[in-house]
């Protein structure tokens, strides 16, 4: 399995609702998917209370609980 997308790119410019989303060459498994967040690393300038949301077996999203503080990188 490969990773097939990230949006946004590094050094892109985006609103503060923009989710991370990541698009996965294969289909990942429910009980995989776990798995995978733990092993996904995402850093930020301002820390922000976050979680990933499942919209297929091959799309997630990573995004704060309510918005991206602004200026956050």
């Amino acid at each position: 399995m490969l990773l097939h997308t990230i949006v946004p790119e590094p050094d892109g410019t985006v609103g503060v609702t923009m989710p991370i989303s990541i698009e996965f060459s294969d289909p990942v498994a429910t009980p995989a998917r776990a798995a995978i967040e733990r092993h996904l690393k995402v850093t930020t300038s301002t820390p922000v209370t976050r979680a990933w949301h499942w919209f297929s077996s091959r799309r997630g999203d990573f995004r704060p609980k309510t918005f991206w503080p602004s200026g956050t990188r």
